[in-house]
């Protein structure tokens, strides 16, 4: 899809350029604070959108959380390797003010369409591979692996705010079209 045919599509839904727009403001803190006081590990909220998995049940009535990826919860904990094989933890991936799509290592497409959309929509949005031994940071102890619910093809969008706002269990036909549409949700007003 050229660049012109998928600004069209993302003005048509809304999103022209994000400066227009006010950021929605989403707390860590609150959030978290909301997800304590109701006893749950995941929430639903315009924020989120979900993409029909069902809520993980707890373990047992002591372990309150358990890592997983389906949109609503925070992003899973993950130590990871740079190119370099320096140590960092995955959070410190997010940067604020900016969705970070983290891809799995063969997910190249996903980051071609968030490198797009960021050019022609001004978009806070960037991506990344993850995987095992291969893509942009390793997962050498296969902690993400295990945890991000994704195949090597699939994608989870991670809001400014650490928590997973959207993911594709798979690679679609168009991942710049689907990419495009999550985010456009995130700043369109119902």
């Amino acid at each position: 899809m050229s660049t012109t045919t998928s600004s069209r599509r993302l003005a048509s839904q809304g999103v022209t350029d994000a400066r227009e727009r006010e950021l929605p403001r989403w707390s860590p803190d609150d959030a978290l604070d909301f997800m304590e006081r109701h006893d749950i590990q995941t929430y639903e909220s315009r924020a989120v959108l979900g993409d029909g998995t069902p809520v993980p049940a707890l373990p047992d009535d002591i372990r309150m959380y358990v890592p997983t990826s389906r949109p609503g919860a925070p992003l899973p904990h993950a130590e990871l390797e740079d190119l370099d094989g320096g140590r960092l933890p995955m959070m410190s991936l997010v940067r604020p003010g900016e969705f970070l799509v983290i891809a799995g290592e063969d997910g190249h497409a996903w980051c071609a369409a968030a490198r797009e959309i960021a050019e022609t929509t001004c978009i806070p949005v960037r991506a990344v591979r993850i995987g095992h031994l291969d893509g942009d940071y390793r997962d050498p102890r296969c902690t993400w692996l295990r945890q991000r619910q994704i195949g090597s093809r699939g994608a989870v969008l991670v809001r400014p705010d650490r928590f997973v706002g959207w993911r594709s269990i798979e690679e679609p036909a168009n991942p710049l079209y689907e990419l495009g549409t999550a985010l456009a949700r995130f700043y369109v007003e119902k």
